[in-house]
């Protein structure tokens, strides 16, 4: 170990036999200093990523981390299961896998669009609140022409009431934007933002008693709560936009490529289980996996209308829903399998997220929507379900390019020859402890067998199935 002396040959610090530095940090408040962490890439790596994050609550930012909401623009349309469009003149697509507003490229004074998600995102308390949007323009900032996106709520080409967002005003400036209690907008100074026309991400994080602007995972700009404030942004909760408007006529048309919206809460403890994020996100089996097609429900409910009567089939679905109401004739009694339900999970493609179908649980419930005549014998339902399948039919066989479905037991109906018109059969209720996994292109099928029947009239059965399920 050598000794460092000043000019006088007082002894101020010593260094070891590497020629490093040796450092003990003081141990009183008044002279503490501060140790930073950072993180590495790989533990064979010398490089850093940079210092590592907490949240306003003094958390790290590695625990505590949910992410509840994330959508990427994938499918051939806009799925309308989570995002909601208001425009007035311009209009928007998809194409490559983006969202794009503005596709016509429409420079009309006074006309917008906007996209907005459905779900509104809840700044917790005890929480920080992250959002983040990957998007480009199609040109450096055009003057009259506005693009906002960020949280809160806006309308037409009017300033947002309420919220917390990224503004790139007609004067080509990026400023990040608060609205605080009084309805007063609080700005950054101009924000350093180069390459426009170039992918980026914008993170926004709410904490306790400030907004902090992020672009590319650095700082850019933060906000301070405002003393007449009830927090850093006013408001408990706000839906995510993106708005593009012109304020006057502009010279050339500004487009917006929108390629993913996150959402997430840092540093707070919700216990939320996989099931309510799945949730939160709209990824519920009831209504098609975000990013497929338009959205909509995947189950077999017309409205205001009696189901259509399904067709018993060994080789074919009598619905091709995940679940649903249903209407049959039962047949004589035989040991055949019937694929009363067989919905296939969307396949990866494209434009296809590819999502899992995760199955919780199944419950039937029927009753005897007509009898013809006197039956001879009383009538027995026996369901199941089965997974896995990559066809629809139930005879298929086991190979190396196809599978076949994994089959269960779900419960036993009977019908008794003096039942009439609105007898109720036994509730078939099952909750799967151990999850059903349902791939991308696999069939998931509800079963039906009628091992007894009569042998001359046949009951007519109505009722429904629900799937408990999720997508992930």
């Amino acid at each position: 170990m050598a000794l460092i002396t000043d000019s006088t040959g007082i002894h101020i610090a010593d260094v070891n036999s590497s020629g490093r530095q040796l450092v003990q940090p003081p141990t009183d408040g008044t002279n503490a200093g501060a140790v930073f962490l950072v993180g590495k890439p790989d533990l064979s790596s010398q490089a850093t990523t940079g210092s590592i994050t907490g949240s306003s609550q003094g958390l790290l930012g590695t625990a505590g981390v949910e992410i509840d909401f994330d959508m990427n623009f994938v499918a051939s349309a806009v799925c309308t299961t989570s995002i909601l469009q208001v425009s007035s003149t311009m209009t928007s697509s998809i194409n490559n896998n983006l969202m794009v507003l503005n596709t016509a490229g429409t420079t009309t004074s006074g006309s917008h669009i906007q996209l907005r998600t459905y779900r509104s995102f809840k700044v917790e308390r005890g929480a920080d609140r992250v959002w983040g949007v990957r998007l480009r323009l199609d040109q450096p900032a055009v003057a009259n022409t506005t693009v906002d996106f960020g949280l809160g709520l806006a309308s037409t080409t009017a300033d947002p009431t309420m919220g917390v967002f990224f503004r790139l005003n007609s004067a080509g400036e990026l400023r990040g934007v608060t609205i605080s209690s009084g309805g007063s907008e609080s700005t950054t100074p101009v924000l350093a933002y180069s390459n426009p026309t170039d992918f980026q991400d914008f993170v926004i994080v709410i904490g306790r008693s400030s907004v902090t602007f992020f672009i590319n995972e650095v700082p850019v700009g933060s906000i301070a709560a405002p003393s007449n404030s009830t927090g850093s942004v006013a408001g408990e909760s706000f839906p995510g936009f993106v708005r593009i408007y012109n304020n006057a006529v502009p010279g050339i048309a500004q487009k917006v490529y929108v390629s993913k919206i996150v959402s997430a809460t840092m540093g707070g403890l919700s216990n939320r289980d996989s099931t309510h994020l799945a949730a939160l996100k709209g990824d519920i089996g009831q209504q098609q996996v975000v990013g497929v097609g338009t959205g909509g429900q995947t189950t077999n409910w017309t409205n205001s209308g009696a189901p259509a009567a399904a067709t018993l089939s060994n080789t074919a679905a009598g619905y091709t829903t995940l679940g649903g109401l249903f209407s049959f004739v039962a047949l004589a009694g035989a040991n055949t399998d019937y694929a009363l339900f067989a919905y296939q999970v969307p396949a990866g493609t494209l434009t296809n997220m590819g999502r899992t179908l995760i199955v919780r649980g199944i419950s039937i419930d029927a009753f005897v929507s007509a009898a013809a005549g006197t039956p001879t014998v009383a009538t027995v339902l026996e369901w199941g379900f089965a997974f896995g399948s990559l066809n629809v039919s139930l005879a298929s066989s086991e190979g190396t390019s196809t599978k076949l479905p994994r089959k269960g037991f779900l419960g036993v109906q009977s019908i008794l020859t003096t039942a009439v018109v609105g007898t109720e059969l036994r509730r078939i209720q099952q909750t799967l402890e151990q999850p059903v996994v349902v791939n991308p292109g696999e069939y998931f099928h509800i079963i039906l067998r009628i091992p007894a029947g009569a042998a001359i009239t046949y009951p007519t059965i109505t009722g429904g199935v629900f799937i408990d399920a999720s997508w992930e």
